[in-house]
């Protein structure tokens, strides 16, 4: 102790100075750094699982829908009454008739062809042999050469609706010289409408196999992972990286272990994986998600260098201005010090030169202006990750939006709305009206934010639909005044409320029939929409749960969306309330600041 006493009582005070800059730039630096780092690698792994979730969540919703479609097809074939009146015709009578066989090959060509889509590439009948156009090929083709297979052994072992085969090539009806297609095929038996048992025909339905690859790419987000589908007897049917699937599959795996409701981790020879399986429905697929761990950590180390790079940068520069005013403090310190030796050894004061004319300020003042400068960086550093996590929160909000196309959507609606005006079912015509006139709202306007006019529409609309499917059980009333119409609120931000009420309220009731009450005021300088119905009600536990999203996904997470979707956009001062009134029902109040629309 003696020693080191010794050691700075004898340096002077730039040394001193200098010393001191460093422990307590660097120091603190250091010790912040490594307290940070679990917390940054906490961080990142939990952002890349959550964003990877996500990305995952909406290929596995798109791709079920692209399946449940080429089953709505099948439905639309099966039950065909040309369809099923041409393949019980007797073959005595109908194998000579090669007018009438003409006849139906032609609007069967036509049927099957007006399937073909962006989607869908190829539908075909399977008919017997003793047709004449059994062997077209393209729209149809024998039946009695595709029991001979292997694939027609399993439709008929399948207890399913349908047999998925993946890995089939067809020819290029467009250019027959170019080589066969690999795609996807749907296979269903059809059986005759007077006796069951008998099958009379098989439909195939094909999508190309680069459609669900495509699909496959987008959801893998990592650039080590993978994402694969697989059918229950482990065959592959698609995967996103073809080299991270072979790496994944080639070391035998360990039972893997559940670390929360989406994920499980295992092990794969040395290399440790985040895990995620969906099945996916109407399939015997599964949708598989794998992310290796050093990717986690990967990331998580290069935010970790980014923080370490910008902490020493920072204390450099601190540490180098520190420097440069010592120097220049010391430099009139000295000045003054030899004029003082000067006068101790008894020179005369009038005699002693005169010092230099002081250009700077005392040395606390220094200090202080370093210690402002410190803070100064600080806050900019502060800003600038404040404005970073924004950022996240704002991309995060898009992620959860899913991308459909509006005008595939809105001219399937308008061939759904011209087919039932054809074969007569005008019931139909005014719920797809609705329907198109939903989407409409929800997708054609391109801003989040809307007037709210646009909302009653929607919720309109949406009511409209509902009342087809509860038999008209659902009396909506809006009382708004006309000079809230324009107020501009966020996009689809009423018809989860209505949904609400109606599924777990209206319809819960004994006689599924009720009101909702959706009425708009101001009140201490906030715009406050209402949702009232006089359903079954709930408790404040039930409300609580909601709004933190802890029930099921499907019964919670628009009501949560909506809160946080408010809190986001207008400050953790909004948002969306209940209350419970004394005769039934409840009410849901969303608060806002009311903003007019611009002059």
């Amino acid at each position: 102790m003696s020693g080191r006493r010794r050691l700075l009582g004898g340096a002077n005070i730039r040394v001193k100075l200098l010393t001191t800059y460093f422990v307590l730039i660097f120091v603190p630096l250091g010790l912040l750094t490594l307290i940070l780092q679990n917390s940054v690698v906490e961080m990142s792994s939990e952002q890349l699982k959550r964003s990877a979730g996500q990305s995952f969540q909406q290929a596995h919703s798109y791709l079920s829908y692209k399946l449940s479609q080429m089953i709505t097809i099948s439905d639309t074939i099966y039950f065909n009454t040309d369809v099923q009146d041409m393949l019980v015709k007797p073959q005595a009578d109908y194998m000579g008739d090669v007018y009438q066989q003409t006849i139906d090959m032609q609007k069967l060509d036509v049927f099957l062809n007006n399937f073909k889509s962006d989607d869908l590439f190829r539908a075909c009948l399977y008919v017997p042999s003793w047709f004449i156009y059994a062997n077209q090929g393209i729209y149809m083709d024998n039946h009695d050469a595709l029991m001979r297979t292997e694939t027609y052994d399993a439709l008929i072992a399948t207890r399913d609706k349908v047999l998925w085969v993946p890995n089939e090539w067809l020819p290029n009806e467009q250019a027959s010289s170019q080589p066969p297609l690999d795609v996807i095929s749907l296979y269903r038996r059809v059986r005759n409408r007077n006796q069951i048992s008998e099958i009379i025909g098989v439909i195939r339905l094909s999508i190309r196999q680069s459609s669900v690859d495509f699909i496959m790419s987008n959801a893998d987000i990592s650039k080590n992972g993978v994402v694969f589908l697989q059918n229950h007897s482990g065959q592959l049917v698609s995967r996103s990286s073809q080299v991270n699937l072979d790496r994944f599959m080639a070391e035998p795996r360990e039972q893997a272990v559940a670390l929360d409701a989406q994920w499980y981790t295992t092990r794969a020879g040395t290399e440790r994986y985040l895990l995620m399986e969906r099945p996916v429905s109407g399939t015997d697929w599964t949708m598989t998600c794998v992310i290796p761990y050093s990717e986690l950590i990967a990331q998580s180390q290069s935010i970790l260098l980014l923080m370490v790079v910008l902490a020493g940068s920072i204390g450099a520069a601190v540490y180098l201005v520190s420097y440069l005013a010592s120097r220049s403090s010391m430099r009139r310190i000295r000045g003054l010090t030899e004029q003082m030796r000067r006068v101790h050894s008894g020179v005369q004061p009038a005699q002693v030169i005169d010092p230099q004319p002081m250009r700077g300020r005392d040395e606390l003042d220094q200090m202080t202006d370093t210690f402002h400068f410190v803070l100064k960086r600080i806050d900019r550093l502060a800003e600038e990750q404040y404005q970073h996590g924004k950022e996240i929160k704002s991309a995060e909000l898009r992620a959860l939006q899913a991308q459909i196309n509006p005008h595939f959507l809105y001219n399937t609606l308008d061939l759904i709305n011209w087919k039932a005006s054809e074969h007569g079912a005008m019931e139909i015509v005014p719920i797809v009206q609705a329907l198109a006139q939903f989407y409409k709202l929800s997708l054609g306007r391109g801003s989040d934010i809307v007037p709210l006019r646009y909302e009653l529409d929607h919720i309109r609309a949406y009511v409209h639909i509902q009342n087809q499917r509860f038999d008209q059980g659902i009396r909506l009333i809006v009382q708004v005044e006309d000079h809230f119409l324009e107020y501009r609120v966020p996009k689809i931000i009423l018809q989860p409320l209505v949904e609400n009420a109606i599924l777990h309220g209206i319809m819960c009731k004994d006689d599924a029939r009720g009101n909702i009450l959706v009425s708009a005021r101001l009140h201490d300088g906030r715009l406050i929409l209402s949702v009232a119905d006089d359903g079954v009600g709930m408790d404040e536990a039930a409300s609580q749960r909601l709004l933190s999203n802890q029930d099921s996904p499907e019964s919670g997470y628009g009501i949560y969306n909506i809160d946080h979707r408010l809190k986001l956009c207008y400050g953790p001062g909004y948002g969306l309330h209940f209350r419970f009134p004394k005769e039934g029902g409840v009410v849901a109040e969303l608060h806002m600041p009311p903003e007019k629309p611009e002059a």
